[in-house]
C-alpha cells in the first residue's frame, strides 16, 4: 500500500508536467483547504487510557484503508482518461495528414494542364481552319481561272505574271497557230496542276478533319475525365468537411476530456494530500501509542512501588514519628546554635572592622614606602651619574699621569 503511494520520481515529474500543461490551458487551481491532519491532530486527546487509544487507532486505520481504496479508484479513472486522451490525439494526428490537400493540389494542377492543352488545341485548330480557308479560297480562285480559260478562246487579259509573260511572248510571235497550241498546252498544264492541288488539298482537308475528330474525341475524354476529377474533388471536399467536422467534434471531446482530467487531477491531488495527512496523523498516533505504552509501563511500575509503600505504611508512619522527634530536637539544637552564633558573628564583625582599619593604614604606609623608594631610586640614579663622571675623570687623570711619566725620562 505504501509502495503504491510512493511512486517513482519519473512518474512524479510526468504528473507535475501534465498538471503544469493543464494549468497553462486555463485550469483554475484552487487554494489548499486547511490541513485535515492538523485539525485531527489538534482534536485528538492526549491523555487517553490504553483501551481508548486502541479504539481510536482502529477507527483511524479503517479511515486510512477507505481513503486508500478511494485513491486506487481515482488512479484507475485517471489512467482510463489518459488512455482516452492519447487515443483522441492519435485520431487527430491521423486526420491532420496532408493526403486530401495533396490530392486536391495534384487534381487542380492536372486540370490546369488539361485546360492549357485544350487552349493550345483550339489555337492550332483555328490556325488549321484559317489555313484550310486560304487553301479553299486559292482552289476556288484557280477553279474560276480554269473556267475562264475554258470559256474564252483568246488569252486572258487579267493581270498574272505567268500570263503577262506568255502574252508578251505571244505578241512577239507572228504565228497564230503556234499561239493556239501553246494555249492548249498551258490549259492542260493548269488543269493537271489544279487536279493535283485539289487532290492534295482534299487529302490535307481529310487528314485535318481526322485530326480535328481525334482532338474532339480527346477533348471529350478529357472533359469526361475533368468531370470525374471534379466529382472526385467534390467528394473529397465533402469528406474533408466531414473530417473537419469530426475533428472539431474530437477537439471538443478532447477539451472536455482535458477539463475532466484537470478535475480528476485536482481530486487526485487533494486525495494524495489527504492521504499524506492521514499518514502523518497515523504516524503521530503511533508515536502517541508508543508514548502511552511507556506511560502505562511507568504507571504500572509506580503502582507496584505504591503497593510496596502501602505494605510498609506502618513502618513508614513510625519512621515519620521518629523523624518528627528528631526534627524537634534538631530545631532545639538549631535555636541553641543560633544563640551561640550571634555573639560570634558580632565578634567577627568587630574583627573585620579592625582588620579593615589596619588594612587602610598598611595601604597608607605602603604608599609612603613606595614614594620613598621612588626618591631613593632618583638619588641612586644621580649617584650613578656622578660616579660615572668621577670614573671618567679618574681615567682621564690616570692617562695624563701616565703620559707625564713617559715624557719625564725623555727630557732627562
Amino acid at each position: 500500500m505504501d509502495s503504491k503511494q510512493h511512486e517513482d520520481p519519473a512518474s512524479e515529474r510526468g504528473k507535475d508536467n501534465e498538471v503544469a500543461f493543464l494549468e497553462n490551458q486555463g485550469a483554475v487551481v484552487k487554494s489548499k483547504s486547511p490541513s485535515n491532519a492538523a485539525l485531527l491532530k489538534a482534536g485528538l486527546k492526549t491523555n487517553l487510557s490504553p483501551s481508548e487509544a486502541t479504539a481510536q487507532l482502529r477507527v483511524l486505520c479503517r479511515k486510512f484503508a477507505a481513503l486508500t481504496e478511494k485513491v486506487k479508484e481515482e488512479t484507475k479513472v485517471r489512467e482510463a482518461a489518459e488512455r482516452e486522451v492519447r487515443r483522441l490525439e492519435a485520431l487527430l494526428g491521423n486526420e491532420a495528414s496532408p493526403v486530401v490537400a495533396s490530392c486536391r493540389a495534384e487534381t487542380q494542377a492536372y486540370v490546369r494542364e488539361l485546360k492549357e492543352t485544350v487552349g493550345k488545341l483550339k489555337r492550332e485548330l483555328r490556325l488549321e481552319k484559317e489555313k484550310n480557308e486560304r487553301t479553299v479560297a486559292k482552289a476556288l480562285e484557280l477553279e474560276r481561272e480554269k473556267s475562264a480559260l475554258l470559256a474564252s478562246p483568246s488569252p486572258p487579259t487579267q493581270p498574272s505574271p505567268m500570263r503577262a509573260t506568255s502574252s508578251q511572248q505571244d505578241t512577239s510571235s507572228s504565228s497564230l497557230k503556234h499561239h493556239s497550241a501553246w494555249d492548249k498546252e498551258q490549259v492542260n498544264k493548269i488543269q493537271s496542276t489544279l487536279k493535283l492541288t485539289i487532290e492534295e488539298l482534299e487529302d490535307e482537308l481529310s487528314r485535318k478533319e481526322e485530326e480535328i475528330q481525334t482532338y474532339r474525341e480527346r477533348s471529350q475524354r478529357d472533359r469526361a475525365r475533368i468531370k470525374a476529377l471534379e466529382d472526385e474533388i467534390h467528394a473529397r471536399d465533402n469528406a474533408q468537411r466531414a473530417a473537419q467536422e469530426a475533428r472539431r467534434q474530437l477537439e471538443a471531446d478532447l477539451q472536455q476530456a482535458q477539463t475532466e482530467i484537470t478535475n480528476e487531477l485536482e481530486n487526485m491531488q487533494r486525495i494524495h494530500d489527504q492521504a499524506r495527512e492521514d499518514r502523518a496523523m497515523r504516524e503521530t498516533l503511533e508515536q502517541q501509542l508508543v508514548t502511552l505504552g511507556e506511560v502505562n509501563a511507568a504507571l504500572e511500575q509506580r503502582s507496584r512501588a505504591l503497593v510496596r509503600r502501602l505494605e510498609l505504611a506502618s513502618a513508614a508512619t513510625q519512621e515519620c514519628q521518629d523523624l518528627k522527634m528528631q526534627l524537634r530536637d534538631a530545631e532545639v539544637d538549631n535555636e541553641t546554635l543560633m544563640q551561640t552564633i550571634r555573639p560570634l558573628k558580632d565578634e567577627q564583625f568587630t574583627r573585620e572592622k579592625d582588620w579593615k582599619v589596619r588594612l587602610e593604614s598598611v595601604k597608607d604606609e605602603k604608599s609612603q614606602v613606595e614614594q620613598q623608594v621612588c626618591e631613593l631610586q632618583e638619588d641612586l640614579a644621580s649617584l650613578q651619574a656622578q660616579n660615572s663622571l668621577f670614573s671618567e675623570w679618574m681615567l682621564v687623570r690616570n692617562e695624563n699621569t701616565i703620559a707625564a711619566q713617559r715624557d719625564a725620562p725623555q727630557d732627562q
